[in-house]
């Protein structure tokens, strides 16, 4: 993935593949090779799928997971209503 690509997906906590689409300037007809794309950064390590169509990136990941706000975190993110018991 091109560096200011991630640069840009950097600035958001999460991205999805509609926004991943429009910072590329892909169509929806290119959607196949969004998807190709992202399916190559996440196996490169530079994005992690936190659910179908939902991604954040790897330098987000490796910043903050020993965070023990991190999981919480990601949790209302994939469902608002969610919460992590302890």
């Amino acid at each position: 993935m091109k560096k200011e690509i991630l640069l840009q997906l950097e600035r958001m906590h999460t991205f999805t593949v509609e926004s991943y689409m429009q910072i590329t300037g892909l169509s929806e007809s290119e959607k196949p090779i969004g998807l190709n794309q992202l399916a190559r950064a996440e196996k490169n390590g530079q994005i992690f799928r936190i659910k179908r169509g939902m991604y954040i990136t790897g330098e987000f990941y490796r910043k903050y997971y020993q965070d023990e706000r991190f999981l919480p975190a990601i949790s209302q993110m994939i469902y608002p209503e969610s919460y992590v018991s302890t």
